[in-house]
């Protein structure tokens, strides 16, 4: 096997594994609004470009706060302030990149 084809192999794996983490934070993010906000199966519809704000009507800022706290205590981590912004709950899939980033620290 030459270097590139080993690079290329290494490279090819490393790629997977972040497919999988991200799957993996995205499916945690899908079951903590079926289970905080009760969506049942509507969460299996839940996608990484869907609007938090436009998709899902109970998702106010008690659903915010409840959503930050299961996330700390699910993983173990604490959530600073600043963290916390429009932003994080612009579409599930900025919150399952933020999830993604806990989940590896």
């Amino acid at each position: 096997m030459t270097r590139g084809m080993g690079a290329a192999i290494i490279a090819a794996k490393q790629d997977t594994r972040e497919v999988h983490q991200m799957s993996e934070a995205l499916e945690f993010v899908k079951d903590l609004f079926r289970n905080q906000l009760q969506l049942g199966d509507r969460a299996d519809g839940l996608t990484e470009t869907t609007s938090i704000l436009e998709a899902i009507p109970e998702f106010d800022s008690v659903a915010a706060v409840n959503i930050v706290t299961a996330i700390e205590e699910e993983l173990g981590v604490e959530i600073d302030d600043e963290d916390i912004s429009g932003d994080l709950f612009e579409t599930i899939g900025t919150l399952a990149d933020f999830v993604q980033r806990k989940m590896e620290s």
